[in-house]
Parts: structure tokens; C-alpha cells; sequence
């Protein structure tokens, strides 16, 4: 019996030899490597990137994104982040573009957005996104050391700044020279204003609350009920030399901006460029109110915005491993607590006015709970 079954083994094995087919050595280097891996090379996916990517205001980037980041980096394992400088305005456009890694995760913005920016994100599928409000800053205005101080209000920068007033109901050029042409009691120096461009948040709250604000209720501008017709009009600006304007980073070029321009020119900055130049710089009164700490925190100095930062809920990566960064919650936690946005706090350091202490708790319980910034329709 053992013989048979020996010569029945040889059979089988020498009929497997015969009807398997022979691959050609190189035929077997190229086989793809895995039971049923496709042979066509895997695309990279898009979908995820290792660092994060935060643009917008350079101000916040420089004094505040970089710190949080730091903290970030002692505390996390996480990529280095990339961030732009890129103002507020362009920031927001970048960051409503679109969801996925080409897109931003994070803007840095000076002030709130615009339901007009709110409602391009949503067109472009940004939804979700997280608020977080980091204190006040004041928008003051300054001139250089040893030249004249005095009050000034929004209706006098419109009168002194806009192209065109309206002259019994007819809008004519702006051919005012002083600010004594504009305003009795102000001094006799020629119209001048150093002013960011429409990329910097600054120069949004400049558009809004003095501008508009100065426009209000003007003769000949209350006879314009649109406000698409209306907001040109009161925001459109003469140019040079009454209106000079000063790209990002604003901070930076400021003092070069004065030292050019005549003597007795203006200046609309944010509190933090004043910090950085109080030594050169004299504040003037708006509304007969000078932006002191206690003033900007009981409200009593009007001209002030709430930098924040916006946060892309559709970027987070989750506990499997979906979406599209790592670190958004991180940063978002960091960026709330009272080492941060409290008294004595880091930003509290670099000028911005704390919010009050019901205020911060909303933001931290926002950030915890990923609630959504909603806007009125």
C-alpha cells in the first residue's frame, strides 16, 4: 500500500507541474505587493495636511497667535502651524473660500464679521464655524509729538475726508484744505490722515463707526434710503494728500508714514500700534473722550472693536482619524483660558482690554460645546 500511495503522489505533482502557468522572472518583480492591491499608484489624499494654516490680521498674529502657538508646541505634539499675515479683510476671504486642506483652518480677524462674509462662507460651504472673542481693543486716533491736539468726531472726518459732500442736496468735490475749514474750533492745519488699507480690520471699524457713523443723518444723505447707494457715498475717500493710506504691516510702517507726510497729520490705529509708538505719539480725544483703560472698559470711549478669532468646525480631525488637522481644539482651549484672555493675561499684556467675567465664561463654554457663530437674518 505504500508503494501505490507513492506513485500516486508523483502522478499529482507532476501533473500540477504541467498545468500551472510559468510567470517570467521580471513578470514577478512587477507584481504589486498585497492580495488584491490594484496595480495603478495611490493618489495622494488631499483631504488631510499635518500643520494647521492661520491667516488674518498681523497684529493678532504677531502679538497673540504666536504665543498661543507656543504654549501649543510646549503642551501638544503637533506640527508646526504655517500662519500669513494677511490683514483681516483678506484673511476672511481666504477662510470662506472653501472646506478642505487647501483652505484655511483659522483667521485672526480685528473685528467681527460681516453678515456679508458670513454669508459667503456658507455659500462655499463654511459652516459651523467657532467664535472666540479675545478682549477689546480701541481704535484711536494720534498725531505725532508737538503737533496740535484736539476733539475729533466722526462728522468731522467725514466732512474732512469723504471725496464728495452733499451741498443743498447736490454732491459736489471736496474742496476743504483745513481742519479749521471743517471745524471752527479745530486748528488750522491741513487735512491729513494716515489710514490702513481695506485689507486691515482697522480700517473696517474706521469705515463703519467713524465714516458712516459721521455720515448719519447729514443733509443730503438722508434722502438715500440704499444703503448700496448710501455707504459709497459716505465711505469714499479723496486721496492723496489728505488720505494717505499704508498697507499691512501698518504697525510696522507707521512711523515711516509720519515721517513723510506734513506735520500735523492724523493717524487711526488700533491700541496695540499705540503701544508700540506711545513714545512718539499723542492721543486725541473722540467725542470729547480719551481711550484710557477705564474708559474703553465702562464703555465710555465708543470707538472700540472685539478681535476674535473664527475656527473651521469642518476641519477637525476626529477621534478616527477624519478631517482634515489636528490642533483646532487645542488651539481653541489655549486661546479661551484665563492665562490667555484673562486679567493679567496675555493678552491683557499686549493691550487688549479683558472682557468682563460673564463674557469670558460664554466664550470658554462656546469653545467647549463647538458652538456656532450665528448671524441675523
Amino acid at each position: 500500500m505504500s508503494l501505490r500511495r507513492s506513485i500516486v503522489a508523483v502522478a499529482l505533482t507532476a501533473l500540477l507541474v504541467i498545468t500551472l502557468p510559468v510567470v517570467p522572472a521580471e513578470s514577478q518583480t512587477a507584481l504589486p505587493k498585497g492580495v488584491g492591491q490594484s496595480a495603478t499608484p495611490p493618489k495622494p489624499d488631499k483631504s488631510f495636511r499635518e500643520h494647521m494654516v492661520i491667516v488674518g490680521s498681523p497684529t493678532l498674529q504677531r502679538m497673540l497667535t504666536e504665543k498661543v502657538l507656543d504654549e501649543m508646541y510646549r503642551t501638544y505634539k503637533l506640527a508646526p502651524a504655517k500662519t500669513e499675515s494677511t490683514g483681516t479683510g483678506a484673511g476672511l476671504k481666504l477662510f470662506c473660500a472653501g472646506v478642505g486642506a487647501e483652505f484655511p483652518d483659522i483667521v485672526a480677524a480685528s473685528r467681527r464679521m460681516y453678515k456679508s462674509e458670513y454669508e459667503t462662507c456658507k455659500e462655499h460651504g463654511v459652516i459651523n464655524i467657532v467664535e472666540v472673542q479675545v478682549g477689546l481693543r480701541a481704535v484711536m486716533v494720534v498725531t505725532r509729538k508737538g503737533d496740535p491736539v484736539f476733539n475729533i468726531t466722526p462728522r468731522i472726518f467725514y466732512r474732512g475726508l469723504a471725496k464728495e459732500v452733499p451741498k443743498k442736496m447736490v454732491f459736489e468735490t471736496n474742496k476743504l484744505k483745513t481742519w479749521r475749514d471743517v471745524d471752527s474750533k479745530a486748528p488750522a492745519a491741513g487735512i491729513s490722515v494716515i489710514l490702513p488699507d481695506k485689507d486691515s480690520g482697522t480700517r473696517g471699524f474706521f469705515d463703519d463707526y467713524f465714516l458712516q457713523a459721521g455720515c448719519r443723518h447729514y443733509p443730503g444723505i438722508n434722502t438715500i434710503y440704499a444703503a448700496v447707494d448710501r455707504v459709497p457715498r459716505c465711505i469714499t475717500l479723496r486721496g492723496a494728500p489728505q488720505v494717505i493710506e499704508i498697507a499691512e504691516p501698518y504697525v510696522e510702517k507707521l512711523m515711516e508714514g509720519f515721517a513723510k507726510a506734513p506735520r500735523g497729520t492724523l493717524a487711526v490705529v488700533g491700541e496695540l500700534a499705540y503701544l508700540r509708538h506711545k513714545d512718539h505719539l499723542e492721543l486725541l480725544p473722540v467725542s470729547g473722550v480719551l481711550p484710557t483703560t477705564k474708559n474703553v472698559e465702562n464703555y465710555d470711549y465708543e470707538m472700540f472693536s472685539m478681535p476674535r478669532y473664527y475656527v473651521k468646525r469642518s476641519h477637525m480631525r476626529n477621534d478616527r482619524g477624519e478631517g482634515v488637522v489636528r490642533g483646532l481644539r487645542e488651539f481653541m482651549r489655549i486661546l479661551s483660558s484665563e492665562a490667555f484672555i484673562g486679567p493679567g493675561g496675555v493678552a491683557d499684556n499686549v493691550g487688549l482690554n479683558p472682557l468682563d467675567d460673564g463674557t469670558r465664561a460664554d466664550v470658554r463654554t462656546g469653545v467647549r460645546r463647538l458652538k456656532a457663530v450665528e448671524y441675523e437674518d
